[in-house]
């Protein structure tokens, strides 16, 4: 039987939460130096040892994993299952475990074998919510069963989107108002904010799939057109109790995800209700510094898989139909002087027909009567580019414009 400690000592006050099993009789988790004990002793489960018996006695010890969690603060000791409360008399033991142990007891009296999955330790006693939100982060990353259940994002029909689950929430002993999953981040809001009753929660976890761009399960957001969205898909869990909903921010933090600085563009906070098929669009995001921010009342956010889409930046382009009744003047635009070095750009989509054989216009600065500042950029009727600068013989290009495509066209003054 395998035996160690922690150098560090913890006292009151403290909370624990565990996931083990105990395939011995005995001790598995409990202290160095403190006659403390966390779930099993003595052939029992469901007990609990801090110099006098805060819950005792149990049942018959097995060998499944359970969640044994508690909080002592030199008051009082609560004790755990899975989320349910088995305090038995939380004044009979009052102390700390001091350096914990696992695997038995002291210098190794008592020992058991078994697995300890994972122990969490913190030095101070977490309000209800806390607690609610850490044992489902355990319960859905080990597959056990919870007497609070707060999460369905993992089970196979949601997802399996059991990592770094997170949330924020709200008991009477306190609130837990920010967290983060998996390069996503869940901040309960200023005034309206979510949180306003005791038991509302809005828990998050994510798929195992990396950070990058994808375009599949998109074919709902032609309107708008989201050409592409992570990979990573989080679920969430929404618990509102007054059916009051309020606001919650949700960040995309670009520097977590290991995405870069965001492309210009549209970002959208898309979501389905199931496991398969199309995401839609349901808000639009604000980019702030490296990340995608999103403020939304949760009364909009149901239970189901979310994601980041993006809609790349649609050009604006002015189309020109008739031979010569269509133009736009620009107003107070820059002049150019006979004998300038410039450069004239512009994109253009010519049809294939044009309706003058030299003088199809794309850009013209100035009247041709004043040659000091006259420029005119056009294309003849093969869609060739031809430019005629201060009353000078026009020049023609050498390379036709393909029709119906975006060319860019750049001539240089010199």
């Amino acid at each position: 039987n395998n035996y160690t400690y922690t150098t560090t000592s913890f006292n009151n006050p403290y909370t624990i939460l565990t996931v083990s099993k105990n395939t011995g009789s005995s001790r598995f988790i409990s202290s160095v130096n403190v006659n403390w004990l966390l779930g099993t002793w003595g052939g029992t489960k469901d007990v609990m040892h801090t110099d006098g018996w805060v819950t005792y006695p149990g049942t018959g010890i097995d060998a499944n994993a359970y969640i044994w969690s508690s909080y002592g603060n030199s008051r009082a000791t609560r004790f755990f299952k899975t989320g349910a409360d088995i305090t038995g008399n939380q004044t009979a033991g009052l102390s700390a475990p001091g350096p914990l142990s696992i695997g038995g007891w002291s210098t190794g009296s008592e020992k058991s074998p078994g697995d300890a999955a994972e122990i969490v330790l913190f030095k101070n006693v977490l309000n209800a919510a806390r607690q609610n939100i850490v044992e489902n982060y355990l319960a859905a990353k080990y597959g056990l069963t919870n007497a609070n259940d707060l999460y369905a994002g993992d089970i196979a029909g949601n997802g399996e989107c059991d990592l770094d689950v997170a949330g924020i929430g709200r008991e009477s002993s306190g609130i837990h108002e920010q967290t983060r999953s998996g390069g996503l981040y869940l901040t309960n809001s200023a005034f309206p904010g979510f949180l306003q009753n005791n038991g509302d929660y809005l828990m998050v976890g994510r798929t195992s799939s990396g950070t990058s761009w994808e375009t599949s399960d998109l074919t709902a957001c032609a309107s708008p057109a989201i050409t592409r969205r992570l990979s990573r898909i989080w679920y969430f869990s929404k618990t509102d109790v007054g059916g009051n909903g309020g606001n919650v921010t949700l960040r995309f933090s670009f520097d977590d995800l290991g995405l870069g600085t965001p492309a210009a563009g549209t970002y959208h906070l898309i979501s389905r209700a199931a496991n398969s098929g199309s995401f839609t669009s349901i808000a639009t995001g604000t980019v702030i510094g490296n990340g995608i921010n999103f403020t939304i009342n949760a009364s909009s956010l149901g239970n189901g898989q979310y994601t980041l889409g993006y809609e790349s930046e649609t050009p604006r382009a002015l189309t020109f139909s008739a031979p010569s009744a269509q133009y736009v003047t620009v107003p107070a635009s820059a002049s150019i002087t006979s004998g300038s070095v410039a450069t004239v750009e512009a994109w253009v989509n010519p049809s294939a027909t044009q309706y003058d054989p030299t003088y199809n216009g794309i850009l013209s600065v100035g009247p041709r009567s004043t040659c000091s500042n006259s420029l005119l950029l056009s294309m003849n009727s093969s869609l060739v580019p031809t430019m005629a600068s201060w009353c000078a013989d026009i020049t023609n290009g050498t390379v036709p414009l393909t029709a119906n495509v975006w060319n860019h066209l750049a001539e240089g003054l010199t």
